[in-house]
């Protein structure tokens, strides 16, 4: 029973998470009851802007490379021979 009460609370929750975020996105598509909109000015200057989206994408680049180069690593070794111990 405690089992089934759990997933439903976790599906409760989900269900609510979800619902907040569709919420959030119509107001700040809509412009009303969120703190930043679509709409509102920008903060900052374009350079800095700009090194803070070089960085983010350097981020996502690097840790796909290196999953990339681990993935291809494993598969390159996964049909090799057995070493010996000679």
């Amino acid at each position: 029973m405690f089992r089934r009460s759990a997933i439903f609370a976790y599906s409760i929750a989900s269900y609510a998470v979800f619902f907040v975020t569709y919420l959030y996105a119509a107001g700040f598509l809509g412009n009303f009851l969120v703190p930043k909109s679509i709409d509102s000015p920008r903060a900052g200057s374009v350079a800095q802007a700009i090194l803070v989206d070089a960085g983010l994408r350097g981020g996502d680049a690097r840790g796909r490379f290196l999953v990339r180069g681990l993935r291809s690593q494993a598969a390159r070794t996964a049909h090799a021979p057995p070493r010996s111990n000679c």
